[in-house]
């Protein structure tokens, strides 16, 4: 497994392959076809399987997803120069319809936050790991403060 400072420094070398500069407005998440499946009491095995890992980069002009891959086959062994152009969904901001960020709690469970982007078809993404001081984290909360560069149209978020 990589270290955190390992993870980040694949994402900046993907973001900067795609001619961004990296600064602070990426992170990573799960995504679900439906966030029923979030709710779904499975297997572990079969958890791993439906949880897809996702990249999520924020800029003034678009929402970029870099789908990584199942949660049990999960590695930044996907973030790397030969898949670069593989499994990226780019949402220009004049093609979001939607983007609600509010609390994702169920059955008095805190789950996080879940994402939902909606342009062509709709994007659900759930934010788990909401403490501590990695990249992700620490990155997704500036984001959230600044509503994701004006991309957030509804935030029922604490």
């Amino acid at each position: 497994m990589y270290t955190d400072i390992v993870l980040e420094q694949k994402a900046e070398n993907f973001m900067r392959h795609l001619g961004l500069t990296p600064k602070g407005n990426y992170f990573t998440c799960y995504h679900f076809a439906h966030p029923i499946l979030d709710l779904l009491f499975l297997g572990p095995l079969v958890e791993g399987i439906v949880t897809k890992v996702a990249l999520i980069i924020a800029t003034e002009e678009e929402l970029i997803i870099k789908k990584m891959g199942s949660l049990l086959s999960f590695a930044f062994d996907d973030i790397k120069g030969k898949t670069y152009d593989k499994n990226i969904i780019r949402i220009p901001k004049s093609e979001i319809v939607n983007f609600e960020m509010k609390d994702w709690i169920i059955l008095g469970y805190d789950l996080g936050y879940l994402l939902t982007v909606e342009a062509d078809r709709k994007y659900y993404f759930r934010v788990a790991k909401v403490t501590g001081y990695d990249f992700s984290t620490i990155n997704f909360f500036n984001l959230k403060a600044n509503n994701f560069f004006d991309l957030v149209t509804e935030n029922n978020t604490k």
